[in-house]
């Protein structure tokens, strides 16, 4: 039977990931930290350190705004892209938002209004 979910939703980490990095799915089950080029789902909840441990992930078409960390410096009002390693870039591929508050360094968590 399918489920349905309306926010937050538990995975199995395929990695090490950080709380507030962005995720992408490996299958149904299984995510891990979102590459440049990968399509985020969500953004982690929690820090897991060991592969195969389970990973609370808020999705991003639940809508409101998130803490998403970035990995550069980010503008007041500008649009946010999947980055490298999980954490949000000034460019990208796959619009993850908008930042509702500047980023000046790699590592800064910041309010993001999901797209």
């Amino acid at each position: 039977m399918s489920q349905e979910n309306l926010g937050l939703k538990a995975f199995t980490a395929n990695s090490t990931i950080q709380m507030f990095e962005l995720v992408s799915l490996v299958d149904g089950t299984t995510v891990l930290r979102c590459a440049a080029d990968a399509v985020p789902v969500g953004v982690a909840q929690e820090s897991v350190t060991v592969s195969g441990s389970h990973v609370t992930v808020k999705l991003l078409n639940s809508g409101g705004t998130m803490k998403i960390k970035a990995g550069a410096a980010i503008a007041a009002a500008a649009a946010c892209y999947e980055g490298a390693t999980g954490m949000m870039a000034a460019s990208g591929d796959t619009v993850v938002g908008t930042a509702l508050e500047a980023a000046t360094a790699s590592g800064d968590v910041i309010e993001v209004l999901v797209a």
